[in-house]
């Protein structure tokens, strides 16, 4: 529950940022209704915490509830956050709590880029005509807003495990999340790209995460085509390898018969 009100929470910042500077009364009634949905679910939550916890009050540590204008600020959300991350049952099942959540949103933000990847190489580039592209654009628009949507459930679920004192293997496959991890790969599904031979990809595509290819058609293309050029750049290396080793013995080979070459002349036995 407690995972659920935190992924509302920041559904309702990225809508008050989204909505911020606006002044029309359905704009101002849609974040209000937001944030009454997200309000009941604060209120759930903290009744489920005293009925584990009935020795806990307002005075123990307990926070005030919404009563109306005293909304907090939705940039300013660690106390919550702290909250939903303390409160679960249990700090080693929470931790896996909060792995799952990760994985999920690794997953999310997986298909994402990859269908991001798609519509560029397939809508965005095609395109012939302003009217096209506007529309292509508009669906890459989109699914950027949910690759940064996850993200941020990603980014919120790793928070909670540093606070749960994971330990360092943990937080080494959950990396940090960089923005250049969000970028669409395009150069994967097109080889025509220049420059780009050698780029690698992003770790959350090293991330284990089952069930990932059989949900996503473009998610599967997307991980055979980066095996095939993997195994395509592999066996390259392993070609110039045995190149090299030739080229060396050969430059070798050569440089000890023109020694021997000088050599028969200076002794006057050459031929």
């Amino acid at each position: 529950m407690g995972m659920k009100a935190q992924e509302k929470q920041l559904e309702l910042c990225e809508v008050s940022r989204r909505l911020q500077g606006k002044r029309m009364l359905s704009d101002r009634l849609k974040l209000e209704e937001k944030r009454q949905v997200l309000q009941r679910q604060i209120e759930a939550f903290e009744a489920k915490a005293l009925g584990i916890l009935p020795g806990i009050d307002e005075e123990d540590g307990g926070r005030n509830m919404y009563r109306g204008d005293d909304w907090m600020d939705e940039e300013e959300d660690d106390e919550l956050d702290a909250e939903l991350v303390d409160g679960e049952e249990g700090e080693d099942g929470n931790e896996e709590l909060w792995q799952g959540q990760a994985n999920d949103a690794l997953h999310e933000i997986r298909v994402a880029i990859g269908h991001k990847s798609f519509l560029f190489r397939n809508r965005v580039r095609p395109s012939n005509s302003q009217k096209t592209k506007t529309r292509a654009w508009g669906e890459v628009q989109v699914v950027a807003k949910m690759v940064a949507r996850h993200a941020r459930v990603y980014t919120q679920a790793r928070w909670a495990m540093e606070r749960l004192r994971a330990n360092g293997d943990i937080l080494e496959k959950y990396k940090v999340l960089k923005p250049q991890d969000l970028k669409a790969i395009t150069h994967i599904m097109d080889n025509t790209v220049q420059g780009m031979r050698n780029q690698p990809m992003s770790w959350i595509w090293a991330v284990d995460v089952a069930g990932d290819t059989s949900q996503s058609d473009w998610l599967a293309e997307l991980q055979w085509v980066n095996w095939l050029r993997t195994k395509a750049r592999n066996d390259r290396w392993k070609e110039e390898h045995a190149i090299v080793l030739a080229e060396m013995n050969w430059t070798v080979r050569y440089f000890e018969k023109r020694a021997r070459d000088w050599q028969e002349i200076a002794d006057g036995t050459a031929q």
